[in-house]
């Protein structure tokens, strides 16, 4: 089995350390975000305004995710 072992200067890396430690948190909150937003323009009958606003932001969501090599979609 491999292994990988991430070492940080808790004083010089600290927000890279907080990043690594809670990078499944901050997964989890985008997922809740991208069903939000995908219950929202499936489930309720909205202005088309607002309707494509949604769209917009879960669109820029993905394109985002996609760009960064990241997958918030397990």
């Amino acid at each position: 089995m491999s292994k990988i072992i991430l070492e940080f200067d808790l004083y010089e890396d600290r927000e890279a350390y907080e990043d690594a430690l809670n990078g499944s948190k901050y997964k989890g909150i985008l997922q809740e975000f991208d069903n939000y937003l995908r219950g929202r323009l499936k489930y309720e009958e909205l202005p088309e305004l607002v309707e494509e606003a949604l769209q917009a932001a879960r669109s820029k969501l993905h394109e985002e995710a996609a760009d960064s090599g990241a997958s918030i979609w397990s």
